[in-house]
């Protein structure tokens, strides 16, 4: 929610009215750093069932019918020029919303129904938005049928960064972090971030970089125990190491800290859906300066304004993620020097700042 808070904040400081609105197990309202946050309970019958749901969580599988009634009213109490909807499963709530207001809806990951009754429930909500936002072209492609053709699409980053560039010599005294030059991983261990490959990649490193260091830091460790037993047959002990979860503001001086910022996906090249779809850690990566050694996926690469500020390597492929290492370094580039463009790069195109104005100026162009 961090992210969408900071967009809030910069819409606030341009000189516009923006709010956050959100379907949750209670109603409240509260302000966040000068943005109003209103909460609301959805409508029966899914606020009865999730009370029986771990956590009060609501049921996945209920989520697409969802409706609040609340939020509708206080919505029409607020009448806002645009509602800017978060996620494509919750047609719902989307069919409610676009009978009253003008509503863009952008991308969260997940993949369409597969067809019958569900799908059509899905176009009848999502058919009727007014402008579809994702992070790369495959999304839309993937959802194109049940967008109205006329409805305009725009790609940018699902959660830009509000980390900046900082003293790295103060940094590393707080981290800790070590190795000429520093790799760090921050991402869930599990399959769809791939970092096996990431491991075995930078075991080839070793062939030219004998005092680097890789660094995991993470929340999610399914593979943890995968992890330690290869780093063990491959005798990287020494070079590696496992931080586990990391406070979210302290990611920022391991940001800054690092020369490399490392980053797989799912290698499968069947199932293109399942790769990276929002890139957080790899926004944060980016506006510190971490240089991104990152698989090649559509969201990176584009993120990455086409590769031009990081390192990309083929998904799955260790050897590749080594030997575009290798040529990157035999181009003489001082780590520093790269960045600082990379820094640069993120805060003029890449920053919350400059997706809130961007934002704005693409629902000034809606119908």
């Amino acid at each position: 929610m961090r992210p969408r808070l900071e967009i809030a904040k910069s819409h606030i400081a341009d000189g516009h009215d923006a709010r956050m609105f959100l379907i949750a197990n209670q109603t409240g309202q509260l302000h966040k750093d000068g943005v109003r946050l209103c909460s609301y309970m959805p409508d029966e019958p899914i606020r009865t069932l999730s009370k029986f749901w771990v956590g009060g969580c609501w049921p996945g599988r209920l989520q697409f019918a969802m409706t609040s009634q609340p939020l509708m009213k206080a919505l029409a109490d607020f009448s806002p020029n645009v509602v800017h909807f978060h996620s494509f499963s919750f047609p719902g709530a989307l069919k409610q919303l676009t009978q009253r207001f003008k509503v863009i809806v952008q991308d969260h990951g997940g993949l369409p129904p597969r067809g019958g009754w569900i799908s059509a429930f899905f176009q009848e909500g999502l058919s009727r938005t007014k402008g579809v936002i994702a992070m790369n072209n495959l999304r839309l492609e993937l959802w194109r049928n049940y967008f109205g053709p006329d409805a305009p699409r725009y790609l940018t980053v699902e959660s830009p960064s509000y980390f900046l560039p900082g003293n790295r010599e103060q940094a590393r005294l707080e981290t800790g972090i070590q190795g000429q030059p520093s790799f760090l991983w921050s991402g869930h261990l599990d399959e769809n971030k791939d970092p096996v490959t990431i491991l075995k990649g930078f075991h080839g490193m070793q062939k030219i970089e004998s005092q680097a260091t890789l660094y995991f830091a993470y929340q999610r460790d399914g593979l943890l125990r995968k992890l330690k037993s290869l780093s063990h047959e491959l005798n990287l002990e020494k070079k590696i190491y496992f931080l586990g979860h990391v406070n979210h503001p302290m990611m920022e001086k391991f940001f800054r800290s690092c020369d490399f910022f490392v980053l797989g996906t799912n290698p499968d090249p069947k199932r293109p859906e399942t790769w990276e779809v929002g890139g957080r850690s790899l926004a944060e990566a980016l506006s510190c300066g971490a240089i991104p050694l990152v698989a090649d996926n559509p969201s990176f690469r584009w993120m990455t304004d086409g590769g031009r500020y990081a390192l990309l390597f083929k998904p799955g492929d260790a050897q590749s993620m080594f030997q575009t290492y290798r040529q990157w370094k035999q181009k003489n580039q001082p780590i520093e020097e790269f960045r600082r463009e990379i820094a640069s790069f993120s805060q003029h195109h890449r920053s919350a700042q400059k997706t809130a104005q961007d934002l704005i100026a693409f629902y000034e162009n809606l119908n």
